[in-house]
């Protein structure tokens, strides 16, 4: 099993780990959107950090380059639906 690279919390970001930790909770998954840039996988990272230090279990999935090709409205659609 491979353990999430170690990510301290993002600075000034405890109100959108602990939204995101809730949505997790409640929905079992979550979305995080935003411009490049902004930390979506900063956060992303610190949140499986904290996940797998409270002993739940995280799944890092790898791109293929077929993933690419993909339209977003059709990947958000399938996130949605699961």
């Amino acid at each position: 099993m491979t353990t999430a690279p170690q990510s301290p919390a993002p600075v000034g970001r405890h109100e959108l780990l602990t939204r995101l930790e809730r949505a997790l909770h409640t929905r079992g998954r979550a979305l995080l959107t935003g411009p490049a840039g902004v930390g979506k996988t900063e956060v992303a990272l610190a949140e499986a950090t904290r996940a797998e230090a409270r002993g739940e279990t995280v799944l890092w999935l790898a791109t293929l380059p077929s993933d690419r090709e993909i339209p977003g409205a059709a990947a958000a659609a399938l996130v949605a639906r699961s």
